[in-house]
């Protein structure tokens, strides 16, 4: 039997083709950098970028994030944020 004859003429079959082992959409998730998000004003602190103007250096990873630090919108405490994935 080869594989034609294996196969119904009706069944569906889920293909996965990974090209390069990244999608471009999935690259900020890839580079291993996580993303934040104010559940009271909204803003949102991404690792990679930092927020150098508030004192966290870009690759400042959320664990590294002092726990007295605040949402510089609305000074909202370090445990009043989620993690989001964009």
């Amino acid at each position: 039997m080869n594989m034609h004859q294996a196969v119904k003429s009706d069944a569906i079959i889920p293909i996965l083709i990974v090209f390069g082992g990244r999608n471009r959409a999935n690259a900020k998730m890839d580079n291993g950098f996580k993303t934040w998000m104010c559940l009271i004003c909204g803003w949102v602190y991404d690792e990679e970028k930092g927020a150098p103007e508030d004192g966290l250096a870009p690759g400042t990873r959320w664990e590294d994030v002092p726990l007295n630090w605040t949402c510089p919108e609305c000074g909202a405490r370090k445990e009043d944020f989620e993690l989001v994935e964009i």
